[in-house]
This record gives structure tokens, C-alpha cells and sequence, in this order.
């Protein structure tokens, strides 16, 4: 499903004839002429991609797409522009929009190019190694005791262990002002130096 967010009448007659051509049946598409009606669709699911101009009644420039991200992360958006607003158009595809078009050289195949260049390039996105993760927050798990008592290190470092083969990444700090036993668990030597090869070069 296709949802258009574009207050110009005759501009949304146009998308609508151009999706139309693209397949057989009537395209399903919702229509939105204002931001704020726009986001009411979305709320209710069921879209899969966003076609958006980013001048509206209550909503102009960049802002009008980083509210849709917000939104919307997970889906693709298709920023729909004049010929004059091509350098507002690339700073939104920079920072996230899938594709843009100019309102006025649409045609059917260049509408279902994008279209599924945008999807296309979403799934990428949303299946490149530690995207979900870069969207999640980090967390900090803090293990103490007295030294020579609980172990604290032990457990600290098997958790680290555990986390890296999720897969998650897994940073294990050992916070003393003196010698710490991370070092000898994980038989490294923090203060040995790199090895210098003495053998003459050829």
C-alpha cells in the first residue's frame, strides 16, 4: 500500500494515473494533504511505502521528512520535489530518505524504478550487519566485591563471553588503580612490548 502525503490536488491525480499504469488493478493508495493527517495514516499501519512532499500546509523543508522518519523508521520514503527544491531533496535522501523525484518529469517507469529502488535499498539497510544494533542502546552491567572474595572478575569476564556470541559487542573493563587479574584470565601482558624482528630485510 502506498501512501501519498501531498496537498496539490493536481499533483495527487498525477501519481494516482501513474500508479494506475503501472498495474492492471486500481493501486492502493492512501492520500494525505496535510503532515499532521499523514502521520494519522501511518499510525495505523498497513503502508508500505511513503511517496512525500516536503512542502505542506503545516510542514516545510527537511523537518518535514525527519518527522515521517521518526515515525516511520522502518519504512522506505520517496521524497517528491520541484525542480527548484533538488538540493532540499539530496540533503533528505542524506539523511535517510530511500530516493527523490521531481513532481513534474514523473512518469510510469520512472515511478516504479524508484519505487523499487527504494525498497530495495530499504531492505539493505534494515539487513546490513549491526543495523539493529546501532538502533539499540548499550547497557552497562557492573559486577563488584571485595578483592580476593567473590570473584567479580571471573563472572565479568564469562558474561563478556557470553554476550560477544549472541552476536552482541562486548567491551570488558577492569577498573583498579593496581594490577588487575583480567590480564592473567585472559593471559595477555598489558605492559609487554611489541616484538621487534631482528632479521635483516631483503
Amino acid at each position: 500500500m502506498f501512501l501519498l502525503i501531498e496537498d496539490n490536488p493536481g499533483d495527487t491525480r498525477l501519481i494516482r494515473e501513474r500508479l494506475n499504469e503501472i498495474t492492471a488493478a486500481p493501486t492502493c493508495l492512501l492520500c494525505a494533504d496535510r503532515l499532521s493527517s499523514g502521520l494519522e495514516l501511518l499510525s495505523k499501519g498497513g503502508v508500505d511505502v511513503v511517496l512525500l512532499d516536503l512542502s505542506l500546509p503545516d510542514s516545510k523543508g527537511l523537518e518535514t521528512f525527519t518527522t515521517v522518519q521518526a515515525h516511520a523508521r522502518e519504512l522506505p520514503v520517496i521524497v517528491l520535489t520541484g525542480f527548484d527544491d533538488e538540493e532540499l531533496a539530496m540533503k533528505a535522501v542524506q539523511n535517510g530518505a530511500q530516493d527523490y523525484m521531481a513532481k513534474g518529469s514523473v512518469n510510469a517507469h520512472s515511478l516504479i524504478r524508484s519505487v523499487r529502488f527504494a525498497v530495495e535499498r530499504n531492505r539493505k539497510m534494515a539487513a546490513a550487519p549491526g543495523a539493529q544494533r546501532a538502533a539499540a542502546p548499550g547497557r552497562i552491567l557492573g559486577f563488584v566485591a571485595s578483592k580476593g572474595g567473590a570473584g567479580a572478575s571471573t563472572v565479568a569476564l564469562n558474561t563478556a563471553a557470553i554476550l560477544a556470541q549472541l552476536p552482541k559487542t562486548a567491551i570488558a573493563l577492569e577498573l583498579r588503580s593496581y594490577g588487575g587479574s583480567f590480564a592473567q584470565q585472559t593471559q595477555q601482558n598489558p605492559r609487554a612490548k611489541p616484538a621487534i624482528s631482528s632479521r635483516p630485510s631483503k
